[in-house]
Order: C-alpha cells, then sequence, then structure tokens
C-alpha cells in the first residue's frame, strides 16, 4: 500500500482530497516545486497563510498528470498497476 500523505502541520492522515489542499511559494527563481499539504482544519489553514498560493489537492492531482503526460488510457493503465501492486503487498 502506498504511504498516506499527511498534513504539513499538524500530521493528520489526508482521507479527502475535496477537503484538503496544497499551498506553496511564488519562488519562480528557482525551478523546484516544494509545495506542502495542508489538512483544512482551522488552524492549520491559518498557518499555511505564509504559502501565498494554493489549490485544492483534488485539483492539483488533475494538473500534475497533464503536466506529466498522463492520458487518460496511461491512468487507466496505472490504475490497474496500482490495483496489483496492492494485491501483492496486502
Amino acid at each position: 500500500m502506498c504511504p498516506p500523505f499527511r498534513c504539513h502541520f499538524c500530521g493528520r492522515l489526508i482521507t479527502d482530497a475535496q477537503k484538503t489542499f496544497i499551498a506553496w511559494n511564488d519562488s519562480y527563481k528557482s525551478k523546484l516545486l516544494d509545495p506542502v499539504i495542508v489538512c483544512g482544519a482551522d488552524r492549520c489553514d491559518r498557518l499555511a497563510d505564509c504559502y501565498p498560493l494554493t489549490m485544492q489537492l483534488d485539483t492539483a492531482f488533475v494538473y500534475l498528470l497533464n503536466n506529466s503526460g498522463m492520458t487518460p488510457a496511461k491512468l487507466n493503465q496505472a490504475a490497474e498497476h496500482a490495483a496489483l501492486l496492492d494485491s501483492i503487498l496486502t
């Protein structure tokens, strides 16, 4: 089983990508994106205020897949591979 995402601030296990967001700095001097995952709890939202850019996690996944060249056919193939790995590892 793949390791789960956890909130950068409180360590809470992420179980709902629609209630979670990704935050990052607007530093284009570095080509490296260094995002944090934020669970969406009020305390963590306030701590994430130092990151000027945010996006809902499920939307970020779509952008990431699109930017990495993942087509629907490749996504289906990857899902089948992940299911196979899950069945072996669990």
